[in-house]
């Protein structure tokens, strides 16, 4: 007699799927902003073996095999200057090249909380045949709405962003359309990255230090929460073509 699958089954190899498909995406982005580093900074480029880390960690993603083993590795702490400074030139750049990847392995580490969830919800050991798909795609729904409110205070907290975008973020946040919600994500995304920065520049400029950390602070958070709820749509699209 066949053992009937189970729901942990389904999001787990969802889960590996999703994996394998944003890190080679973000492999391929942090290979060509080191190509930019390589031809901008031809002398740092000599003291650091960019492309050897490079291939260091494609093996790292490349041996993944399960769920526990994308948790071990995106669960690194975050090192600041000063702990990146310590310790030999090798250390160093060892530690410079993996800070690439922080912002990625954080909003992987959150996305995985999908899995929690639908183990508290659903249970994970249940057969996958007897569970409705709606109750699934709700579940990731109510999560995603979590990573938007994330979103929406950050964009509220500045007029000039709130007035560029928030009619971005409220049809976003009103669809059920996940190709329509990552649309609406990258053109958010797409302010803060090509847009955005000029503004800081200027308050670099003219400002105080306080108010350009917070506005670098405050750019890098909206950064960080589009790529997460980039990486969210990208998984939910794999479970929902799963169910």
């Amino acid at each position: 007699m066949n053992e009937k699958k189970l729901l942990k089954e389904v999001i787990d190899n969802s889960i590996i799927e999703w994996f394998k498909l944003t890190s080679n995406q973000e492999l391929n982005k942090v290979r060509e902003n080191l190509q930019v580093i390589k031809s901008n900074l031809p002398l740092f480029e000599k003291s650091i073996d960019f492309d050897g880390e490079l291939r260091k960690t494609e093996t790292q993603f490349g041996a993944i095999q399960t769920v526990a083993d994308i948790k071990f590795l995106v669960s690194k702490p975050e090192m600041s200057l000063e702990t990146m400074m310590l310790g030999d030139m090798s250390k160093l750049m060892e530690n410079m090249f993996s800070n690439m990847f922080n912002s990625f392995n954080k909003g992987v580490n959150s996305v995985l909380n999908i899995k929690t969830i639908l183990d508290e919800k659903i249970g994970l050991e249940e057969p996958f045949d007897q569970i409705d798909p709606k109750d699934i795609e709700y579940l990731c729904f109510v999560e995603l709405k979590k990573i938007h409110e994330k979103l929406k205070e950050l964009i509220s907290s500045d007029a000039n962003d709130c007035e560029n975008v928030y009619s971005e973020y409220e049809q976003m946040v009103n669809s059920t359309d996940l190709d329509f919600i990552m649309q609406k994500n990258e053109m958010i995304q797409r302010y803060y990255l090509k847009l955005k920065p000029n503004h800081v520049m200027e308050n670099m400029m003219i400002g105080g230090t306080d108010e350009m950390q917070k506005e670098i602070l405050a750019f890098q958070n909206v950064v960080n929460i589009t790529g997460e709820i980039e990486l969210f749509i990208k998984l939910f699209k794999i479970i929902k073509a799963k169910i």
